[in-house]
């Protein structure tokens, strides 16, 4: 894919934003940790920080072993993503390109990005983060 990773913006939180943002995530890793059904654990997740970070929409995928694909986990927000979508590594969209380079990518006007895929009409931004574990 053509795009390349965005230089980080001069943003600086505060330390008031950043404590409340550790928290939240703090929050998160108590959840996983008291959760064991992973389907559960995820979708409580993805609602946790839709709601935490003011987010549209969010949604983890994952990895399908054996493959070049990744399966929609979890998702709140978005009428044409679903659970068990399929997206390719390397090829379907933003996250498809963050899955191969296992850099994040931030896409503060998706309009600009050739390679996002729209779901919702008033989507204006995107992040999307890696998560690796044992190098996958």
């Amino acid at each position: 894919m053509a795009t390349l990773p965005r230089h980080r913006n001069s943003y600086r939180p505060t330390p008031k934003v950043r404590v409340r943002s550790l928290l939240r995530l703090n929050e998160a890793v108590q959840k996983i940790n008291s959760i064991l059904d992973l389907d559960v654990l995820l979708d409580s997740i993805v609602n946790d920080i839709s709601v935490a970070f003011g987010c549209l929409e969010a949604a983890v995928l994952l990895k399908e072993d054996g493959t070049e694909e990744m399966c929609v986990a979890a998702v709140t927000g978005c009428t044409k993503c679903f659970k068990r979508d399929r997206f390719r590594i390397g090829v379907d969209g933003l996250t498809g390109w963050v899955a191969s380079t296992g850099l994040p990518l931030y896409a503060p006007d998706v309009t600009r990005e050739p390679h996002y895929i729209a779901c919702e009409e008033t989507t204006r931004s995107e992040l999307d983060l890696p998560l690796i574990a044992h190098g996958e």
